[in-house]
């Protein structure tokens, strides 16, 4: 949700500035793709370091589980 606010405010600043800087349609096509390149970037950082904290989770609860039965034995 973010990345996506970030992005429409990105284009709407570029669509505001848009007369004092016009570009060719070229030029706007790559820094659209580069800006879209950077936020999918982004968003998969955020998804490794959500999964990376999920890991570490599972590996915490799975040793509390496995010191839980040792305990009972």
């Amino acid at each position: 949700m973010k990345t996506k606010m970030i992005f429409a405010a990105v284009m709407a600043s570029m669509f505001a500035a848009g007369s004092v800087y016009a570009m060719d349609s070229d030029t706007l096509q790559k820094r659209m793709q580069e800006i879209e390149e950077r936020s999918t970037e982004v968003s998969e950082e955020q998804k490794v370091e959500a999964l990376e904290q999920e890991v570490a989770e599972l590996k915490d609860l799975l040793q509390m589980t496995v010191e839980s039965l040792e305990e009972s034995q």
